[in-house]
């Protein structure tokens, strides 16, 4: 797992103008995969690797498409993760970052992001979260023994939205439709039908959105990717 990891970090990091697509070219799927995959990784194409080589020729040319972001854009995808999947894959993914990172010659730490501190991340988490999702959590949890509930909604408000989604390096926008990846990865499509709704608030395209799971078929498989696809048309 972290060695694909590092895979796909190096991949995001190349900027997608430099990459080979089949638009005006004769080119097979093939011819597309190896021009890409050497430009991505500066060196010789060769399929017939691992134990099982006839896989990794399907998962190559299957996989390497237009990509490529920033290394600031890299990070808060994966700042971005946290709140849905929790701090320890979240840390172990940064390290995996900061690796590639760091064989790559960027200069790490990358600055700062944060724009909340202890008297303002409630309320600017706030500002973000109820044009987008109103009070849903705070009513979903009313009646849990000795109000807990108050604290746990509070604890979405500053964490999730204040201290993620204030963050420089990702927009609202944006960061919806990474939680849309997030959620059609672990299959909750219960929490799912609300980010859909809250992408499309934020500014997504119900377009944008089915391409957001269809991009995450070859890492999740059929299965939670059909899921997904069929919750967002409940939705809309």
């Amino acid at each position: 797992m972290k060695k694909f990891l590092v895979l796909i970090v190096s991949a995001m990091l190349i900027q997608p103008n430099i990459l080979f697509a089949a638009e005006g070219k004769k080119m097979t799927r093939s011819d597309i995969c190896k021009k890409n995959y050497e430009k991505l990784f500066n060196s010789d194409w060769n399929p017939n690797v691992g134990s099982d080589p006839e896989m990794m020729a399907i998962l190559q040319k299957y996989i390497f498409g237009e990509v490529g972001v920033t290394p600031l854009e890299v990070r808060e995808t994966l700042y971005q993760c946290a709140p849905f999947i929790g701090f320890p894959k979240t840390l172990n993914a940064i390290g995996v970052m900061n690796e590639v990172f760091k064989e790559r010659g960027i200069e790490t730490p990358l600055e700062m992001a944060g724009t909340t501190d202890e008297k303002s991340r409630f309320e600017k988490g706030a500002a973000i979260q109820k044009p987008l999702y109103g009070d849903e959590i705070s009513k979903a949890l009313e009646g849990l023994p000795e109000n807990m509930g108050e604290d746990v909604a509070r604890f979405l408000t500053e964490f999730c939205f204040g201290d993620i989604y204030t963050r420089n390096g990702l927009d609202v926008k944006k960061r919806e439709l990474m939680t849309i990846s997030i959620l059609v990865t672990t299959g909750d499509t219960e929490t799912l039908k609300s980010h859909i709704k809250g992408a499309l608030k934020a500014g997504n395209s119900k377009e944008t959105i089915t391409a957001a799971m269809i991009q995450c078929l070859p890492y999740v498989g059929f299965p939670k990717t059909i899921a997904a696809l069929k919750c967002l048309k409940g939705v809309i």
